[in-house]
């Protein structure tokens, strides 16, 4: 993900690499139209709070299969929120399987007679 802080172009402090901050919100969602007739909907709530903590932030993310040793970079780095109101244009690399592979490993471990349904690909 790019973000490029809404200031003149002479006002941008460079281009950094950040990882997402985390942000809560009252959530209302406004329903828009894009130029193709396609329905979607917009994130328009109020900001609650904004989480600085690295550590909360990252108790909940337990798949970044990091050592310990290799995350203290990534928690001293700024987040993508932080680095946009220094004007910096930031660059977030982002993942989408939300999957928290932990959390199904230690579900299987209290129900282990909990059934499981194979995924069958053809040869």
């Amino acid at each position: 993900m790019v973000n490029v802080p809404p200031v003149a172009e002479e006002a941008i402090a460079g281009v950094v690499l950040t990882r997402q901050g985390v942000r809560r919100y009252f959530d209302q969602f406004e329903k828009r139209t894009d130029p193709r007739g396609k329905v979607y909907y917009w994130l328009t709530g109020e900001l609650l709070e904004e989480v600085d903590d690295p550590t909360e932030e990252f108790t909940a993310w337990p798949n970044a299969q990091l050592e310990p040793v290799d995350r203290s970079w990534l928690q001293a780095m700024a987040t993508d929120v932080q680095a946009i109101r220094r004007s910096y244009i930031t660059v977030t690399p982002l993942q989408y399987n939300l999957t928290c592979g932990t959390g199904l490993q230690q579900l299987r471990s209290w129900w282990p007679d909990l059934g499981e349904i194979r995924a069958h690909y053809p040869s």
